[in-house]
């Protein structure tokens, strides 16, 4: 089960772009990517989205930089 996208709850620039997300998705989905510092492949995951888009209000194209462990070695 994943978690349901809430559009109203983005900011008001990503409410006019799909972002990672066409218009038919209606849950978040894990994404995978490569961290800039080490190397390795990490998920961005659902719940991580969530958070970023809806609480923190970041554009919906936002992607972390660095996985967790390169981010807590700074």
């Amino acid at each position: 089960m994943g978690i349901q996208i809430d559009r109203s709850q983005w900011c008001k620039r990503s409410q006019r772009t799909t972002g990672h997300y066409d218009e038919q998705a209606v849950e978040y989905e894990g994404i995978r990517y490569q961290c800039r510092k080490c190397t390795r492949s990490f998920v961005f995951t659902a719940e991580e989205q969530q958070a970023a888009y809806e609480i923190e209000k970041r554009f919906v194209q936002y992607l972390p930089k660095f996985c967790k462990d390169c981010l807590n070695s700074e």
